[in-house]
């Protein structure tokens, strides 16, 4: 990619000859192309973006070999340069652990911080970062525990809002002679968001809106382009910003009373632990913005992974039959759906399989390393990447790594894949994430016969 010019320097030395015409359309064919594509792209209505391969199309084996060969040449940590950052990537299970441990300049502040300010726009997001390390996450420790989702309510009331969304959809069904068309990850996404957005913060909270679910889904298909160096560019994200600022301002407004009451008032239906997150906001003196970019950071990581994954394991199980009525019999026969063995092994599988973010740290001060017997010196501002493919595609621990197998850990000696990271880091919601696929995947194959009526599912 070119850098960027100084747009005064595009005009010095133009020549007076037919040559300026050239001159000119070269350099406005660019800015045409930006604004016809963001045009077109207004029009356009919001579809979610979800990456999908069956099992009849698994994993090129070409690139299976030269990951393969890469990890050999390179060994268990690699580092690359992308987009003007530097890059470690560890692929050899708990040497992230071990890197932490040996270094106290590695940490989740610098990731965390540029995650929260692509998401909530927030011009300074240290103060919220600090707080959301320091009193928000020890919070969920504990409330997103097994036991804590079910003392807190927090597991039935994510599974009374499902099944009450549901009866929805089954009544629009009913209303249109049982026939209607809806893509398969709206249904999904959908769902989850609705569902998750009831349990966190009760029915005051527009998650049914229209406008509200349109803005979400919006910024799931644009989050790379704010993540990125590129959003600052003048007519890059414009649809994305816009999004960002309508759902900031929707959690502000359900905020808004409750926050200038002091504490005098309550938000109907809101759970403890969300209730928590707000008082220690509170107490942290951050500003009304501030404390529902928390809200909207804690509710962003507690839906879209979650959503893909759910997604994902749901096209597979409809591409087998007899994965889709052995889950569907299951979900059927029995009331806890946490205790259902095949669906409890397919989310293990689709775990293995469905790339999720990969757990990142950021290091402060040049360190090194031995690995192996070899040495690895780690730069400062280098940002330290967690990839398990390897370990999750290691035919020396799974048979047939490559194929999508839904009864693969209904064997109790295999590993489980690691893809909720490892270590003192690990990620707090991982019980949720499971708890809302097996409750989600469940209660749609109770209720609904699936067909599957064409191999190449949206």
């Amino acid at each position: 990619m070119l850098p960027l010019q100084d747009p005064s320097r595009l005009v010095e030395n133009v020549p007076s000859n037919p040559t300026l015409a050239l001159t000119f359309a070269l350099c406005s064919l660019p800015a045409l192309a930006g604004y016809y594509y963001l045009y077109q792209h207004d029009k356009t209505p919001p579809k979610i973006k979800v990456s999908y391969s069956t099992p009849s199309s698994p994993r090129p084996q070409d690139e299976i070999t030269y990951r393969i060969r890469f990890r050999v040449s390179q060994g268990p940590l690699h580092q690359i340069v992308a987009w003007g950052k530097r890059l470690a990537i560890v692929t050899k299970p708990m040497l992230l652990v071990r890197i932490e441990s040996e270094s106290k300049s590695v940490n989740t502040f610098t990731p965390r911080q540029d995650k929260i300010g692509a998401l909530t726009g927030l011009q300074d997001p240290a103060r919220l970062t600090e707080v959301m390390e320091e009193r928000i996450l020890p919070i969920t420790i504990k409330a997103l525990s097994p036991s804590g989702l079910i003392s807190s309510g927090l597991q039935a009331a994510f599974d009374q809002a499902l099944m009450s969304i549901i009866s929805e959809l089954i009544a629009k069904l009913r209303a249109s002679q049982g026939h209607a068309t809806i893509r398969l990850s709206d249904f999904v996404f959908q769902s989850i968001f609705r569902a998750t957005a009831a349990a966190f913060f009760g029915p005051t909270f527009p998650s049914s809106d229209p406008d509200t679910w349109s803005d979400f889904s919006i910024l799931i298909s644009n989050i790379h382009i704010l993540n990125s160096s590129i959003s600052k560019w003048p007519l890059i994200a414009r649809k994305a910003r816009s999004a960002r600022n309508s759902m900031m301002n929707t959690f502000v407004r359900y905020l808004e009373n409750w926050w200038y009451a002091d504490g005098y008032d309550r938000i109907d239906g809101i759970s403890p632990m969300v209730e928590r997150f707000l008082l220690a906001a509170k107490e942290e003196e951050l500003g009304l913005e501030e404390a529902a970019g928390c809200l909207f950071s804690v509710f962003w990581d507690a839906v879209v992974n979650v959503s893909s994954t759910s997604f994902w394991l749901m096209a597979q199980v409809l591409e087998d039959d007899s994965t889709s009525r052995a889950i569907t019999s299951e979900a059927r026969s029995r009331s806890d759906y946490s205790k259902a063995r095949i669906l409890d092994s397919a989310v293990h599988e689709t775990l293995r399989w469905a790339p999720l973010p990969q757990p990142v740290r950021h290091t402060a001060a040049d360190m090194a390393i031995d690995v192996d017997g070899k040495r690895y010196i780690i730069h400062s501002g280098t940002q330290i990447i967690a990839d398990m493919s390897d370990f999750h595609f290691d035919e020396d621990l799974y048979a047939e790594a490559q194929s999508f197998n839904a009864r693969r850990f209904l064997d109790d000696s295999l590993p489980l894949p690691r893809p909720f990271g490892e270590g003192k880091h690990m990620c707090k919601g991982m019980h949720l994430a499971k708890l809302q696929i097996k409750s989600f995947i469940s209660t749609s194959f109770r209720v609904f016969d699936f067909k599957s009526f064409s191999r190449s599912l949206d």
